[in-house]
């Protein structure tokens, strides 16, 4: 099967698998009817063979998560960015507030929980650096609870000064 689907490939015919279903990516104008009866009449095997590619690519490829209570250490990098915005001059650079504009009826608690969401899966967003009982600087991970984001929104459409606005609220929050 596998030769099968090599030499598919070389001929620019890509297959994958979706809900048990095959899909079937050419780049070409129409498939050859050799090469489609070919994927037809081996269709069962060939779905066979991607379950189990599959399931093994998928315990092969799964990060496992660590939980060192001590925390990481810092790279060099990381230990460049810590010393800039320990002495105030990273900070813009590092930590920046993002802005959007929306059209139309906005929800605020479904737009936070999504992105509330990503942070909760992804470690990175949670990630802190912080002195240890030793004071060196090194990296923790803050539980999902602590490491969620409140979304700040503003409608400043009828507001006069909308940029003067913006200013007061950027530097209540602490931004700049």
């Amino acid at each position: 099967m596998k030769q099968l689907l090599e030499r598919l490939r070389e001929q620019e015919v890509f297959i994958s698998l979706d809900n048990d279903k095959l899909r079937i990516k050419f780049n070409g104008e129409k498939l050859p009817d050799p090469v489609l009866n070919e994927i037809k009449n081996s269709k069962e095997e060939i779905i066979s063979y991607l379950r189990q590619s599959e399931n093994k690519n998928s315990d092969q490829f799964q990060i496992s998560k660590t939980d060192l209570p001590g925390g990481y250490p810092l790279s060099s990098s990381q230990r460049r960015i810590w010393v800039l915005c320990h002495f105030n001059e990273g900070r813009l650079a590092y930590n920046t507030p993002e802005f959007y504009e929306f059209n139309g009826q906005l929800d605020v608690k479904a737009l936070e929980r999504a992105i509330n969401l990503l942070v909760e899966r992804h470690e990175i967003l949670r990630t802190v650096f912080q002195e240890d009982e030793n004071g060196e600087i090194k990296q923790f991970i803050l539980p999902a609870e602590k490491g969620s984001i409140k979304i700040i929104a503003s409608d400043l459409r009828n507001t006069a000064s909308a940029n003067e606005k913006l200013n007061e609220i950027l530097k209540k929050e602490n931004f700049f």
